[in-house]
């Protein structure tokens, strides 16, 4: 019998400390710039609000901010005409970024704080999995390059 796949990792945070980690992403490019490394879509557990920072944060890779109401608006609208995003998801898309327009976007520091221990405790216990069957094969440089590795997972200040 095999084992089921390792759930995928959620914020353990409650649904408004998510929303207001997306409201914050995605109306503050400083900030979202700190954390952008350690937020990704499938650490939300509305799939919605998870797409939708999908959508802020490649908008923010590609052009270094976050995408301001309209240009998101024109965008998403562009996205569904050529149905570059599932039809399930196109409703929570629309909430989420109606959420993060009157989301509490004050106190950045502890909020960022939050996701960065979120995420490095993900990248270490990540890190340890790996390393179990390197420990067999006695790869302890590779374990101890993975650990340095998550150890280092942080804001970019």
């Amino acid at each position: 019998m095999l084992d089921a796949a390792p759930e995928a990792a959620t914020f353990e945070f409650d649904e408004m400390f998510q929303d207001k980690i997306a409201g914050i992403f995605s109306r503050d490019t400083t900030f979202a710039k700190r954390v952008v490394d350690l937020v990704e879509p499938e650490y939300f557990t509305d799939q919605g609000t998870g797409e939708f920072v999908r959508l802020c944060k490649n908008h923010l890779q590609q052009f270094g901010n976050v995408p301001d109401g309209i240009s998101f608006v024109h965008l998403l609208k562009d996205i569904v005409a050529n149905n570059k995003i599932r039809q399930d998801l196109i409703q929570g898309v629309k909430d989420a970024f109606v959420k993060s327009r009157s989301a509490d976007i004050t106190n950045q520091d502890f909020v960022a704080k939050e996701v960065e221990t979120f995420a490095k405790h993900q990248a270490i216990q990540n890190a340890m999995m790996a390393s179990i069957p390197m420990l067999e094969k006695r790869q302890f440089d590779k374990i101890g390059e993975l650990m340095e590795k998550a150890t280092q997972v942080g804001l970019a200040d």
